[in-house]
């Protein structure tokens, strides 16, 4: 009987760590979706200060801020009720994971070099920070997307 009561813990862990994860994977492929045109906008236009509307602005916010309550509720509460048996998919979920920052990393790179010069202390406005707390909030999100698809990865099969 307490091997039942186990078993159907375990499942529940693991189904509510599967919806954590897919509406994780949701919020960062809606990123990805929403910053591409404006990645392929900066490297077209180097040089040429991009906006971001107000309406993507928020889907951005909203994103992060619900991959966030997942992802930290998740580590606290739950951790990685998965073991890999397999070192074809734990490798495919570690190369997913850090190919998952692949694309943050480069547009990070891009929006440093061309654009963090021209961010004196003269040149900020409330609206420029708002927009800078939001990108190093994306690219934490992505930084935890990608390690916690390399947790899952590592996750060790028990023998």
């Amino acid at each position: 009987m307490g091997s039942g009561l186990a078993s159907a813990g375990l499942r529940k862990r693991r189904v509510l760590y599967l919806v954590l994860l897919a509406i994780q994977t949701a919020c960062a492929t809606i990123l990805v979706l929403e910053l591409m045109p404006f990645f392929w906008r900066l490297v077209d236009e180097l040089g040429e200060v991009q906006d971001i509307s107000a309406p993507r602005q928020a889907l951005a916010f909203t994103c992060v801020a619900i991959f966030q309550a997942c992802y930290w509720w998740r580590l606290a509460n739950l951790g990685v009720p998965f073991a890999t048996r397999s070192q074809v998919i734990s490798h495919l979920f570690l190369f997913v994971g850090r190919l998952s920052f692949l694309f943050a990393a480069t547009l990070a790179s891009l929006i440093f070099f061309r654009h963090v010069p021209l961010l004196a202390p003269s040149n900020l406005t409330s609206a420029s920070v708002l927009r800078m707390v939001l990108f190093f909030a994306v690219l934490f999100s992505w930084f935890c997307f990608s390690l916690e698809l390399e947790r899952l990865g590592k996750r060790p099969a028990r023998t």
